[in-house]
């Protein structure tokens, strides 16, 4: 039987709806925990990282933007992420 020390899930609940995602979520954080495995997981909803993940790594162009514990890290943090993609996004309209 494989024994993995790391599991990469690259966007494991995309398509679902919020309560299976959170089975999902709930799931492969217990398998990883049960047989101590790494898991790195990419992840576009926020609230699901922040939720699960014990640290958020943002990258952009190859670059880390955004490498914080989420004990300390807030929802508008990540979110700086996202809007620094976009200049305008915070920007109001006259």
């Amino acid at each position: 039987m494989q024994k993995p020390e790391l599991i990469l899930a690259d966007e494991p609940v995309a398509s679902l709806d919020p309560q299976n995602a959170a089975n999902v979520m709930d799931l492969l954080f217990q398998v990883c925990l049960e047989n101590r495995i790494t898991v790195v997981c990419t992840l576009h909803q926020v609230d699901l990282a922040l939720d699960w993940a014990h640290r958020i790594v943002g990258l952009r162009n190859g670059e880390k933007v955004l490498d914080e514990a989420t004990a300390t890290l807030t929802k508008e943090r990540v979110l700086e992420v996202y809007r620094q993609l976009d200049p305008d996004a915070g920007a109001s309209t006259p």
